[in-house]
Protein backbone atom coordinates (compact mmCIF):
# COMPACT_ATOMS: atom_id res chain seq x y z
CA UNK A 1 0.00 0.00 0.00
CA UNK A 2 3.21 2.79 1.02
CA UNK A 3 4.34 1.73 -2.58
CA UNK A 4 0.83 2.49 -4.03
CA UNK A 5 0.85 5.28 -2.78
CA UNK A 6 4.50 6.55 -3.29
CA UNK A 7 3.81 5.57 -7.63
CA UNK A 8 0.56 7.14 -7.40
CA UNK A 9 2.02 10.63 -5.87
CA UNK A 10 4.83 10.19 -8.74
CA UNK A 11 1.81 10.13 -11.59
CA UNK A 12 -0.01 12.38 -10.16
CA UNK A 13 3.11 14.90 -10.30
CA UNK A 14 4.57 14.02 -13.62
CA UNK A 15 0.37 14.73 -14.92
CA UNK A 16 0.86 18.10 -12.94
CA UNK A 17 4.20 18.50 -15.09
CA UNK A 18 2.41 17.54 -18.25
CA UNK A 19 4.12 14.11 -18.71
CA UNK A 20 1.64 11.45 -20.46
CA UNK A 21 1.17 9.43 -23.07
CA UNK A 22 3.84 9.31 -25.88
CA UNK A 23 6.57 11.35 -23.56
CA UNK A 24 9.73 10.81 -21.84
CA UNK A 25 11.40 10.92 -18.80
CA UNK A 26 14.89 10.32 -17.35
CA UNK A 27 16.38 9.68 -14.73
CA UNK A 28 20.21 10.24 -12.98
CA UNK A 29 19.34 9.02 -9.58
CA UNK A 30 21.38 5.83 -9.13
CA UNK A 31 19.61 2.71 -7.30
CA UNK A 32 17.31 4.87 -5.46
CA UNK A 33 13.70 4.22 -4.44
CA UNK A 34 12.87 7.68 -6.30
CA UNK A 35 14.51 6.38 -9.20
CA UNK A 36 11.95 3.09 -8.83
CA UNK A 37 8.65 5.23 -8.55
CA UNK A 38 9.50 7.43 -11.65
CA UNK A 39 9.81 4.32 -13.84
CA UNK A 40 6.63 2.67 -12.06
CA UNK A 41 4.83 5.79 -12.45
CA UNK A 42 6.40 7.03 -15.89
CA UNK A 43 4.85 3.68 -17.11
CA UNK A 44 1.26 3.93 -15.46
CA UNK A 45 1.16 7.82 -17.32
CA UNK A 46 2.30 6.13 -20.52
CA UNK A 47 5.95 7.89 -20.78
CA UNK A 48 8.66 6.31 -21.96
CA UNK A 49 11.57 6.09 -18.73
CA UNK A 50 15.34 6.31 -19.44
CA UNK A 51 17.63 5.25 -16.72
CA UNK A 52 20.76 6.61 -17.03
CA UNK A 53 23.61 5.39 -15.77
CA UNK A 54 25.54 7.51 -13.37
CA UNK A 55 29.15 6.79 -13.97
CA UNK A 56 28.54 7.73 -17.72
CA UNK A 57 30.16 10.83 -18.68
CA UNK A 58 28.30 13.86 -19.09
CA UNK A 59 28.85 13.56 -22.90
CA UNK A 60 27.14 10.42 -23.06
CA UNK A 61 24.39 11.78 -21.00
CA UNK A 62 23.63 14.84 -23.36
CA UNK A 63 23.66 12.17 -26.18
CA UNK A 64 21.21 9.67 -24.82
CA UNK A 65 19.11 12.75 -23.41
CA UNK A 66 18.77 13.73 -27.33
CA UNK A 67 18.55 10.99 -28.88
CA UNK A 68 15.61 9.95 -26.40
CA UNK A 69 13.87 13.35 -26.64
CA UNK A 70 13.65 13.14 -23.03
CA UNK A 71 11.17 16.09 -21.22
CA UNK A 72 12.48 15.74 -17.89
CA UNK A 73 15.33 14.84 -16.26
CA UNK A 74 15.03 13.76 -12.39
CA UNK A 75 18.42 13.91 -10.97
CA UNK A 76 19.76 13.28 -7.33
CA UNK A 77 21.04 16.19 -5.78
CA UNK A 78 24.81 14.48 -6.13
CA UNK A 79 24.10 14.61 -9.80
CA UNK A 80 21.93 17.85 -10.47
CA UNK A 81 24.60 20.43 -11.46
CA UNK A 82 25.68 17.61 -14.42
CA UNK A 83 22.25 17.27 -15.21
CA UNK A 84 21.38 20.81 -15.77
CA UNK A 85 24.82 21.30 -17.74
CA UNK A 86 23.96 18.14 -20.46
CA UNK A 87 20.16 18.77 -20.39
CA UNK A 88 19.92 23.09 -20.88
CA UNK A 89 16.64 21.87 -23.48
CA UNK A 90 14.99 19.73 -20.57
CA UNK A 91 13.32 20.22 -17.70
CA UNK A 92 15.35 19.44 -14.95
CA UNK A 93 13.91 18.50 -10.97
CA UNK A 94 16.14 17.11 -8.49
CA UNK A 95 15.10 14.49 -6.15
CA UNK A 96 13.96 16.53 -3.35
CA UNK A 97 11.42 18.27 -5.31
CA UNK A 98 9.33 14.91 -6.12
CA UNK A 99 5.85 14.14 -3.77
CA UNK A 100 6.45 11.78 -1.07
CA UNK A 101 2.49 11.01 -0.41
CA UNK A 102 -0.33 10.68 -2.86
CA UNK A 103 -3.43 8.59 -4.23
CA UNK A 104 -3.42 5.47 -5.63
CA UNK A 105 -2.81 5.23 -9.72
CA UNK A 106 -5.76 5.47 -12.05
CA UNK A 107 -7.01 1.52 -12.32
CA UNK A 108 -6.36 2.11 -16.43
CA UNK A 109 -3.45 3.65 -18.55
CA UNK A 110 -2.07 3.16 -21.58
CA UNK A 111 -2.06 0.05 -24.12
CA UNK A 112 0.05 -2.10 -23.78
CA UNK A 113 2.13 -1.28 -26.90
CA UNK A 114 3.36 1.94 -25.90
CA UNK A 115 6.62 2.52 -25.40
CA UNK A 116 7.69 1.85 -21.56
CA UNK A 117 11.46 1.80 -21.68
CA UNK A 118 14.58 2.70 -23.53
CA UNK A 119 17.89 0.97 -22.23
CA UNK A 120 20.86 2.07 -24.25
CA UNK A 121 23.79 -0.40 -25.45
CA UNK A 122 27.10 0.54 -24.55
CA UNK A 123 27.99 2.01 -28.17
CA UNK A 124 31.37 -0.12 -28.02
CA UNK A 125 30.72 0.04 -32.54
CA UNK A 126 29.31 3.46 -32.55
CA UNK A 127 26.47 5.93 -30.75
CA UNK A 128 24.66 3.98 -28.07
CA UNK A 129 21.34 2.75 -29.75
CA UNK A 130 18.41 3.30 -27.48
CA UNK A 131 16.19 -0.27 -27.18
CA UNK A 132 12.63 0.46 -26.81
CA UNK A 133 10.53 -2.27 -24.52
CA UNK A 134 6.94 -2.03 -24.58
CA UNK A 135 4.32 -2.16 -22.13
CA UNK A 136 3.54 -5.78 -22.85
CA UNK A 137 7.08 -6.49 -23.53
CA UNK A 138 7.96 -5.98 -19.57
CA UNK A 139 4.84 -7.82 -18.91
CA UNK A 140 5.30 -10.83 -20.73
CA UNK A 141 8.77 -10.95 -19.50
CA UNK A 142 7.43 -10.87 -16.06
CA UNK A 143 4.58 -13.14 -16.72
CA UNK A 144 7.18 -15.60 -17.90
CA UNK A 145 9.41 -15.16 -15.37
CA UNK A 146 7.37 -15.58 -12.81
CA UNK A 147 5.71 -18.65 -13.86
CA UNK A 148 9.11 -20.14 -14.39
CA UNK A 149 10.53 -18.99 -11.10
CA UNK A 150 7.22 -19.78 -8.77
CA UNK A 151 8.10 -16.36 -6.98
CA UNK A 152 5.49 -14.81 -4.30
CA UNK A 153 4.66 -12.95 -1.65
CA UNK A 154 7.75 -14.55 0.41
CA UNK A 155 10.20 -14.06 -2.13
CA UNK A 156 12.66 -10.92 -1.15
CA UNK A 157 15.17 -10.14 -3.82
CA UNK A 158 18.70 -8.12 -2.76
CA UNK A 159 18.79 -6.05 -5.71
CA UNK A 160 22.72 -4.78 -6.23
CA UNK A 161 23.01 -4.46 -9.87
CA UNK A 162 22.69 -0.92 -10.79
CA UNK A 163 19.03 -0.51 -11.90
CA UNK A 164 20.04 1.99 -14.82
CA UNK A 165 20.35 -1.89 -15.93
CA UNK A 166 17.62 -3.98 -17.81
CA UNK A 167 18.22 -6.55 -15.39
CA UNK A 168 18.40 -4.99 -11.96
CA UNK A 169 15.49 -3.03 -13.24
CA UNK A 170 12.81 -5.75 -14.55
CA UNK A 171 14.28 -8.94 -12.96
CA UNK A 172 15.15 -7.85 -9.62
CA UNK A 173 12.47 -4.55 -9.00
CA UNK A 174 9.62 -4.86 -11.55
CA UNK A 175 9.71 -8.80 -11.41
CA UNK A 176 9.18 -9.30 -7.26
CA UNK A 177 6.72 -6.62 -7.07
CA UNK A 178 4.69 -8.19 -10.39
CA UNK A 179 5.19 -11.31 -8.43
CA UNK A 180 3.77 -10.00 -4.91
CA UNK A 181 6.85 -9.94 -3.64
CA UNK A 182 9.70 -7.73 -2.68
CA UNK A 183 12.97 -6.24 -3.47
CA UNK A 184 15.52 -4.54 -1.34
CA UNK A 185 17.22 -1.68 -3.18
CA UNK A 186 20.89 -2.01 -2.25
CA UNK A 187 22.13 2.25 -3.33
CA UNK A 188 26.19 0.11 -5.02
CA UNK A 189 27.25 -2.77 -6.15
Amino acid sequence: GAWRRRVGAMVAWLTSRGVGPGGCVASLAGNSADALALAYAAWVTGACYVPLNANDGAERHAFILRDAGADLLVATEAFADRASRVAPAVDVVTTSALPDVGVPPPATGPGLDAPALRIYTSGTTGEPKGVVLTAANLLTDCDALHRALGWGAATRVLTVLPIHHVNALIISSLLPWFSGGSTVLCDRF
